[in-house]
């Protein structure tokens, strides 16, 4: 195979780097491994810079058996060469060879540096993006803030707009029934208009009440004042309040007996109210058929049931009707005055109570309204003489421990109280969603949380948050469960705000359940 070579004249740094750009494009032709690429870089940059030292030129020779030499003034240098960079032969110009690689490697340059250029672009692009989302979240957490000043502001507002609202109403009110009761005698058509100013008055004073009533829920000051009560009381005094309005016998209202029922222990006032708001619903919304208000017990919790034969709800309605102002299209919607508050209040309230209210419907058939609630409420009775020893252990500190479980799955609720009662004689008390599980935790003041970390409406992580930040709250121990893997990410956030995780697929296996509380809280779990 002949012999092929170059020469290159060094006379400076740019001949320097122009005999180093040749060897490195005949390393990179000929295949040669990323180490022997710089070897052959370095020996090229210390010839030639010894040829420009003293004026002798840089050579560079391609010889067979594939080899590349390089050499300058008395120094030689001999590389292998994994394959020649192109296939020789007779005639062929090595300077064509050189010159050839030398193009390309420039080539290649200019498309590294053209991408070099796009990276640079990009990266100079995230950066502004990064600017952008910090002060977007910035901006979000300023907007967070007005926003919870603003609710608090509309929460007093509404507190102290529905307390000066209420004092004149309530004198109107009186005022229209003293002129109504004196014009018996007089033309009826001033009687009727006095009904008119009269139902006007009254309306107004129930949506004032409605708006007072959630300003308190959402600041938490709505007290719960339990008394010893009969059904058959409550039902008495309903009947004698919507009498009035069927007067066209287009509706039956019609009360189960309830005297041989036993007494309720709870707040027979917002019991009334629950059931006054639930029986103005049914009667609103049933334009000819039945309204059937009955009561039932259910071992240690009774249910109010007000079932109507009216327009019924679909069942992508039956969620939005619990949500505050939310009102459903139909055409005696329309006919019928509401403001979208007293089912939300309904819910609200008896989660207040220690208890929940249910709905059955089917569109064009009618609805049926359940208000849940436990037969004594704020009862602590004194406790047996002989405790478990579970119990005992909190029995100094704790005459009945009341425990609140928030999870949305009412089979849940129930199994996981059953579980918790064999640590002795517990108070439990339900929420199904975050939102009333906040609430009854700031008014109920449980000794014990198990909160589900699915729940709905607000998320576990934020009803976490809520209970740490609330000082009123912020001491009650947590118990997390799931049924689901928690992520690595969302542990460590989970574990510092709870005294323990547990699977449901533990809880479903346990037979006892044990809590000691401490300090610090511990909970413990027994499969026999």
């Amino acid at each position: 195979m002949n012999e092929f070579a170059i020469s290159i004249p060094v006379h400076s740094e740019a001949d320097v780097l122009e005999a180093m750009s040749r060897a490195t494009a005949v390393s990179a032709a000929a295949a040669c491994s990323p180490p022997d690429q710089a070897r052959i870089l370095l020996a090229a940059f210390h010839l030639a810079r010894e040829a420009r030292n003293i004026g002798a030129e840089f050579v560079l020779n391609i010889v067979s058996p594939p080899a590349l030499v390089m050499e300058a003034a008395s120094h030689r240098v001999q590389f292998p060469l994994p394959q020649l960079p192109q296939a020789a032969n007779a005639s062929f110009d090595p300077a064509t060879l050189l010159s050839d690689l030398t193009e390309h490697q420039t080539a290649q340059e200019q498309i590294l540096r053209k991408a070099l250029e796009e990276v640079h672009a990009v990266q100079t692009e995230i950066d502004e993006t990064n600017r952008g989302v910090l002060a977007l979240y910035v901006e979000l957490d300023d907007r967070a803030e007005k926003l919870r000043q603003a609710d608090q502001l509309k929460s007093r507002f509404l507190s102290y707009a529905s307390h000066e609202l209420r004092t004149p109403l309530n004198g109107i009110v009186g005022l229209v029934r003293l002129l109504n009761s004196r014009t018996a005698t007089r033309d009826p058509g001033e009687r009727k208009q006095l009904s008119f100013v009269l139902s006007s008055a009254e309306e107004m004073l129930a949506l004032v009440n409605d708006l007072l009533d959630l300003a308190k829920l959402e600041a938490g000051k709505i007290t719960i004042h339990p008394s010893e009560f009969g059904l058959e009381f409550v039902f008495g005094a309903l009947r004698g309040i919507f009498r009035p309005l069927l007067q066209s016998g287009d509706v039956v209202l019609y009360f189960d007996d309830t005297s041989a029922a036993p007494s309720i222990y709870s707040d027979e006032a917002k019991i009334s109210q629950i059931l006054r708001n639930l029986i103005s619903n049914a009667i609103k919304f049933t334009e000819h058929g039945e309204v059937h208000v009955w009561a039932q017990l259910e071992g240690k919790m009774v249910r109010i049931s007000v079932r109507d034969t009216g327009i019924g709800i679909a069942p992508e309605h039956l969620t939005k009707i619990f949500e505050e102002y939310a009102q459903i299209e139909h055409t005696l919607q329309r006919r019928v005055r509401g403001t979208g508050l007293g089912l939300p209040l309904c819910r609200r309230m008896s989660a207040l109570l220690g208890g929940f209210v249910e709905v059955e419907s089917e569109l064009g058939k009618g609805s049926t309204f359940t208000l849940v609630l436990p037969l004594k409420f704020g009862t602590y009775p004194a406790l047996p003489d002989a405790l478990p020893a579970a119990a005992q252990r909190v029995a100094p500190a704790l005459a009945r421990p009341r425990v609140l479980i928030i999870d949305h799955a009412e089979i849940d609720r129930y199994l996981t109280g059953q579980l918790i009662r064999t640590d002795g004689p517990w108070e439990i008390i339900h929420a199904a969603d975050g939102q009333v599980g906040l609430e009854m935790a700031r008014t109920q003041r449980p000794d014990l949380i198990v909160l589900d970390l699915a729940v709905p409406r607000v998320d576990a992580t934020a009803v976490l948050a809520d209970l740490h930040a609330n000082p009123a709250t912020a001491s009650i121990p947590v118990v997390a469960v799931t049924a689901r893997r928690i992520s690595a990410e969302d542990r460590p956030a989970i574990e510092a705000a709870t005294v323990a995780i547990l699977s449901k697929d533990q809880l479903n296996k346990a037979r006892r359940f044990s809590v000691r509380f401490g300090p610090p809280v511990s909970i413990e779990l027994f499969d026999n």
